[in-house]
């Protein structure tokens, strides 16, 4: 079973303006600090983030992508048509940990 994100958003547009910082607080997700490779926006249409804005998650777009001069994230882009960047900073979000092992099987019942 795949792990659910923390936060999942389904909207039409998103629009990001000059040196905004979308961030998310742990008491909006219900499970701790939200972590970006755990955040997924769903957009409808086009994802526009100006200069010197700064995002995280992962962006899934019907419509291009593009950042303006300066604007950072911390994100996967998956856009069904292209994605601009102007002198920007595009880092992955790290791995998730792993996943602890699985405890050995209990020995079958022994027979009296």
């Amino acid at each position: 079973m795949s792990p659910q994100p923390d936060v999942d958003q389904a909207v039409p547009n998103l629009s990001v303006g000059n040196s905004a910082r979308v961030l998310l607080k742990a008491e909006n997700v219900g499970r701790g600090a939200p972590q970006a490779r755990n955040i997924v926006w769903q957009v409808f249409e086009y994802v526009s983030v100006a200069g010197y804005a700064h995002i995280e998650g992962t962006f899934l777009s019907k419509a291009a992508t593009t950042f303006g001069g300066g604007a950072t994230c911390v994100c996967r882009l998956y856009p069904q048509v292209a994605v601009t960047l102007t002198s920007n900073t595009i880092s992955n979000p790290p791995p998730a940990p792993p996943m602890p092992p699985s405890p050995p099987p209990s020995p079958p019942p022994s027979s009296p």
